[in-house]
């Protein structure tokens, strides 16, 4: 068995979201009494994909998403796309030597000439990012409990491995639909709309002009929310004038705290007495007062946001192997996590870390509950709940019809339902083995 762990890789996929939590229930039982996350992963790592579990569970946690995501599903990264549009172009060998020397967008500009112009450019993109399947790692971040997605791919796959575990999705600015589990916000434009793909260095420099209700999302999403980035290398130009623009929103921010804390030392006095000191409560809108913007609000969330961390910090980003000088750049507003420290590490192993990392980060971040009172899962529960659920069972038994009838019981129906609920039928309970048989559950194993 412990040959099996180190050899190969094992995909149990589930229908029900419900079974899908508690097999990682069991999952992380298996996996602490071995020892097994601590082998792969370490303390350090392990620590950080507690805290950004603990952002997800609650609410605060979005997604940034480079085309590193897409690279275990085949798809070029910047660089070969690149390179491959060159030889649909049929440039020279000495020419597209050059053009790997140069800028992205620079060498796209060229490419885009010597193709014919943009429309014949922006096709040959969208023909070489079509995806009908989806990266493990891709997978993975999909089934975080994370309802907001930013990114610069133009493929599809995230929406695509999002519906694939059963959520609906809204493409902006392209598809936005009501009543979406989450939404995810295309950058860079879209295979579907290969007319708005951005790449060139002209695109860059009109983006701010002709997009600036993207670039406010994002802005909002980075003083608001805590951002996860994944397979992105932070170069990109668009993306550096938002974070410039977030860092003097939060540097008024802590301005403003700071005259506050100031004057709060201070006291007025008017006809000999001695008044309250005047205190601006940024730290805490909402909080006691009624009349205060609640803390949905965009500008509660940048107030509670800096407030709570102190820092100028607006997110974390995950990559593969330690960068010095990125850290030195980006340390200042983001959490940087390597997946390998040593320089000379293999990209594979580290891609590999970081796979396994998200891996660990959805065990800690799953929220659904849906097997509590579910008789299927009896011989998942430990003692605790076991008692928990009995005491559940119990308190619904005493329920009269009348209460039943109140406005009131519809939430707490809600609540119970939610927790796997279904009328108080148990017939029957379900052992792990038929656990895994009625759930048609299935291994892909990988070298």
């Amino acid at each position: 068995m412990t040959l099996l762990f180190e050899m190969k890789d094992i995909a149990l996929v589930t229908i029900r979201r419900s079974t899908f939590a508690a097999i990682q229930l069991e999952r992380n039982r298996f996996a602490q009494e071995q020892r097994i996350w601590e082998e792969a992963l370490g303390e350090s790592l392990r620590s950080e994909a507690h805290r950004l579990a603990s952002l997800a569970r609650e609410g605060k946690l979005v997604l940034f998403l480079g085309s590193g995501v897409s690279a275990g599903a085949g798809l070029p990264t910047w660089r070969q796309l690149l390179l491959q549009l060159a030889q649909v172009a049929q440039m020279p060998e000495e020419e597209m030597a050059l053009i790997d020397k140069m800028s992205f967008l620079d060498s796209a500009r060229v490419i885009e000439m010597r193709l014919g112009g943009w429309k014949n450019l922006s096709h040959a993109i969208a023909t070489r990012v079509q995806v009908s399947t989806y990266s493990l790692l891709c997978g993975l971040l999909a089934g975080l409990p994370v309802h907001e997605i930013v990114t610069t791919n133009y493929n599809q796959m995230f929406e695509l491995s999002s519906r694939g575990v059963g959520l609906n999705v809204s493409v902006l600015p392209y598809y936005p639909i009501e009543n979406c589990d989450r939404w995810i916000l295309k950058m860079h434009g879209c295979v579907t709309h290969p007319e708005d793909i951005v790449l060139t260095r002209e695109h860059y420099m009109r983006y701010q002009s002709t997009r600036s209700a993207l670039s406010g999302i994002v802005q909002s999403l980075l003083i608001t929310r805590h951002m996860l980035f994944v397979g992105f290398s932070l170069q990109d130009d668009n993306f550096h004038r938002i974070a410039d623009e977030v860092r003097r929103s939060l540097r008024t921010i802590s301005e403003t705290e700071s005259a506050a804390a100031s004057s709060s030392s201070q006291t007025y006095t008017s006809g000999g007495h001695q008044e309250a000191p005047i205190v601006a409560n940024l730290a805490s809108p909402g909080i006691g007062d009624s009349n205060r913007p609640s803390e949905s609000s965009s500008t509660a969330g940048l107030q509670l946001n800096y407030s709570a961390s102190h820092s100028m910090r607006f997110g974390t980003q995950l990559y593969l192997i330690s960068e010095p000088v990125t850290e030195i750049l980006w340390k200042q507003d983001l959490n940087l996590v390597a997946m390998e420290k040593r320089a000379n590490s293999s990209p594979a192993q580290a891609a590999r870390r970081l796979e396994i990392f998200v891996d660990y980060l959805l065990s800690l971040a799953t929220t659904t509950t849906a097997f509590l009172l579910n008789p299927q899962y009896d011989g998942l529960l430990d003692d605790n709940q076991r008692s928990l659920r009995d005491s559940l069972e119990s308190f619904v038994e005493k329920i009269s019809e009348g209460a039943r009838k109140a406005p009131e019981w519809a939430i707490c129906e809600g609540f119970l339902s939610e927790l796997g609920w279904k009328g108080g039928n148990r017939e029957g309970s379900t052992t792990l083995e038929d656990f895994a048989a009625e759930n048609h559950g299935f291994c892909k194993s990988r070298a």
